[in-house]
């Protein structure tokens, strides 16, 4: 139990199916951690600080940020040439009232948008299909969730296409769409990550939280030594080694753990930033929601940090009981033989203990987030058919 204590095992991060949509675009693609009788808590890579908001490249690296980037670009044309040109428009209000003008053209291309959104629903499908996996109710829902947002997302760049071409000037028209595209897509996502980058700098350093930790444990040897003396293999489970074990665990153990706790709730501070700063604009509202939903988003790494902090404490609780408290043959007792005696150790894992696996989830300020993006889709549609109304009366 010495070297099973010592060594431990290791927790694997089981990514989910749902994650094939978003695979290069979330916070991370592997996680595992080791989990012994030791104060250290390690987490490959080490995402525990600064890492896990390193400013990210993004780009087209996988099947959502290649359809979001398209998908904007053909919502941004067909609102642009829904009322385009505008002639045309003035010369079929001769014939059919004004609003039923402005209905059919914008029922017309909205129609074409759903069915573009519905070729990528089917098509996703498909691809959870070819790789056989198997996707559950809880995460279906999700995904239809994140098609919903995708749908709202989209529209907002539909009606500010709409907007764009009933500018009197095309060509300012025509700019002020591009400066628009290129600002969701490319410069807000990088200031959000940039300020949530820079605000990770000021966590707990993995060398700072190291170092306090090796100060309490070397504290707790010094105690250990002055009290019992320096350990003997076969007088471990004495009743003063026994009560510096248990003093351990109920006191130095658990200033080891806060201190992890006090990282944690850092790493959960930052997340918070980035999610309410993401809730205020349509393409990082969908970046977020992407990530969260994946599988492998921040909250994913937040609940996989606690659960191995959990299971790093019942597994301490299993070593010293089984160490210090069991009563197994030992080599030494068996002297005149000479002969080894051994005895089987008993796994402290059952079942998949050493898998942990992630669930989908929304990001923090979801709603205000949605609500916001509702907000901006009402305002833009209002202002493009107020506008198409006063050029079709001039």
């Amino acid at each position: 139990y010495s070297q099973y204590g010592g060594y431990g095992f290791r927790i694997l991060f089981e990514q989910r199916p749902i994650n094939v949509l978003f695979y290069n675009s979330n916070s991370f693609s592997q996680l595992k951690a080791n989990v012994d009788s030791g104060g250290i808590l390690n987490i490959f890579s080490d995402f525990k600080g600064v890492k896990l908001f390193e400013e990210k490249l993004w780009g087209f690296k996988d099947l959502s940020s290649v359809f979001f980037i398209f998908g904007t670009i053909l919502s941004i044309i067909l609102g642009f040439r829904t009322f385009f040109p505008i002639r045309n428009i003035r010369f079929l209000s001769e014939f059919i009232h004004l609003k039923s003008v402005f209905l059919y053209k914008f029922i017309s291309r909205l129609l074409l948008l759903l069915g573009l959104i519905l070729f990528y629903f089917f098509f996703s499908l498909f691809i959870y299909q070819l790789n056989d996996l198997n996707i559950t109710m809880i995460e279906m829902k999700f995904i239809l969730l994140y098609f919903a947002i995708l749908i709202s997302v989209l529209l907002f760049f539909f009606f500010s296409g709409i907007m764009a071409s009933l500018i009197r000037s095309y060509t300012l028209g025509i700019t002020l769409i591009i400066f628009l595209w290129f600002l969701l897509q490319f410069i807000l996502p990088g200031i959000i990550n940039s300020v949530t980058s820079i605000k990770a700098d000021k966590l707990m350093s993995v060398y700072d939280l190291e170092l306090k930790k090796i100060k309490i444990l070397m504290d707790f040897e010094r105690k250990s030594i002055e009290k019992a003396g320096i350990s003997k293999q076969e007088k471990n489970n004495t009743t003063t080694e026994r009560e510096i074990v248990e003093r351990y665990f109920k006191h130095e153990f658990v200033q080891l753990q806060a201190l992890e706790k006090k990282l944690e709730r850092e790493i959960e501070d930052n997340v918070q930033l980035y999610h309410l700063l993401s809730s205020f604009f349509p393409s990082t509202f969908y970046l977020s929601c992407g990530n969260e939903i994946s599988s492998c988003g921040y909250h994913s790494f937040l609940d996989f940090y606690r659960y191995v902090q959990q299971m790093k404490r019942k597994f301490l609780r299993f070593y010293i009981e089984k160490k210090f408290y069991s009563n197994f043959p030992r080599r030494e007792m068996d002297l005149n033989s000479k002969k080894k005696v051994f005895f089987k150790v008993e796994s402290f894992v059952k079942s998949d203990e050493n898998i942990f696996f992630p669930k989908p989830s929304l990001p923090g300020h979801f709603l205000m987030g949605i609500l916001i993006l509702y907000l901006y889709d009402l305002l833009i549609f209002l202002l493009s058919y107020f506008r198409f109304k006063n050029i079709l009366k001039k």
